[in-house]
């Protein structure tokens, strides 16, 4: 990749991924593997908006190259209990294996 102009960092399509944890909101950016946090969604968006800005300013083209990675897939993912042949004994119904599909 040759060297990043502004411009070209200005056009990169960035994700912001948000989730409760235990006691506050994680937010990350995995393009370039920026994570923060905030006690509140609001918080944490304005913390990553921040911490990007930060980043951008403040790192070598070349750290922001080697961070960079491709577009992020995001799909979802289903869910199922397992169908359970006839003498399987998985004990309590909630010991049903799990099926998971992707896509």
């Amino acid at each position: 990749m040759s060297s990043l102009t502004t411009k070209d960092l200005c056009a990169l399509p960035l994700t912001a991924v948000i989730y409760w944890q235990e006691d506050c909101y994680i937010a990350s950016c995995p393009e370039i593997d920026v994570v923060t946090q905030g006690d509140t969604l609001d918080e944490a968006k304005a913390m990553l908006k921040e911490a990007l800005e930060l980043f951008l300013s403040a790192a070598s083209r070349q750290e922001i190259e080697r961070r960079l990675r491709g577009e992020p897939y995001v799909m979802p993912i289903q869910l199922a209990a397992a169908p359970v042949s006839a003498g399987a004994d998985y004990g309590q119904a909630d010991e049903t294996p799990i099926v998971v599909t992707v896509g």
